[in-house]
């Protein structure tokens, strides 16, 4: 997934410079519609997709493998199950009555946060690992309160009290997305080192997340909230990202680390 995205952020700076350059500069045009907003996300994610695929990295463990063995742990197998359930029926019922995913969502990352923090407390990790898993886990913990409280959402308006809705948005989500993805990044860059089954189900999760901000960016183009389908796709995206984080963590506790990091085995 760090791959895709670092193609992604390339090939989107090129189009941008490269397209809004031609328009500006040989048109005097600058394209801000929707179409080009959409294409500036979209198409360079395309070309990513196929960069990948081109250029296929040489894990030590395939995603098949991976979640193979997640799926032989009868405990994960049974909450995998479970929230697969729950979001067939958030989407199936009038409606879509998100309570329950939302509730589900909430222990679930409560759990990962708490078994984030285990870890950072065990001695198989080195000290500047130790740390990286205990911040991971706070900001578990406090994500997980976000799915009741709802804190994330009017945190912006308390510290930037006084400017524009568009201002508080652009000043605090995109860091606060970035913080989060670049900590799940790093999890999974330790845990790839010891238990590269785990990494590989936790390298989903970065996935459903940069789908459902995706799916969220290009829909605050029309209007300041997510109608349906959008919302309940962006819920959903945010819900398996949880999930799969769940899952590497459930997944990491039934494995044997497979080596020692360098820095450990100083």
């Amino acid at each position: 997934m760090k791959r895709f995205l670092i193609f992604w952020l390339v090939l989107g700076i090129v189009q941008l410079l490269v397209g809004g350059g031609i328009s500006l500069f040989l048109f005097r045009f600058l394209d801000l519609g929707f179409e080009f907003f959409a294409q500036l996300f979209l198409v360079p994610a395309f070309q990513a997709l196929l960069l990948c695929a081109a250029l296929p990295d040489t894990p030590l463990v395939s995603r098949r493998t991976a979640w193979m063995a997640a799926w032989g742990e009868p405990w994960i197998a049974v909450f995998l199950i479970v929230d697969m359930l729950v979001i067939v029926l958030a989407w199936g019922l009038r409606g879509h009555p998100w309570f329950l995913p939302r509730s589900l969502a909430a222990i679930q990352a409560f759990a990962a946060g708490l078994l984030l923090v285990a870890l950072a407390r065990g001695r198989r990790f080195s000290s500047r690992e130790r740390a990286w898993l205990l911040a991971a886990g706070v900001g578990v913990l406090a994500y997980s309160l976000d799915f009741i409280f709802g804190w994330i959402a009017a945190f912006p308006d308390v510290i930037l009290a006084g400017k524009g809705r568009l201002v508080r948005w652009l000043c605090f989500y995109p860091a606060l997305f970035s913080m989060a993805i670049f900590f799940l990044f790093k999890v999974e860059e330790i845990f790839r080192r010891r238990w590269p089954a785990p990494a590989q189900v936790l390298d989903a999760a970065p996935a459903f997340a940069v789908a459902g901000a995706t799916i969220v960016v290009l829909n605050i183009y029309w209007r300041p909230y997510l109608v349906e389908p959008w919302a309940s796709l962006a819920r959903t995206g945010s819900f398996l990202t949880v999930a799969c984080l769940f899952a590497s963590l459930l997944l990491l506790l039934r494995s044997e680390p497979s080596g020692t990091s360098e820095e450990s085995s100083r």
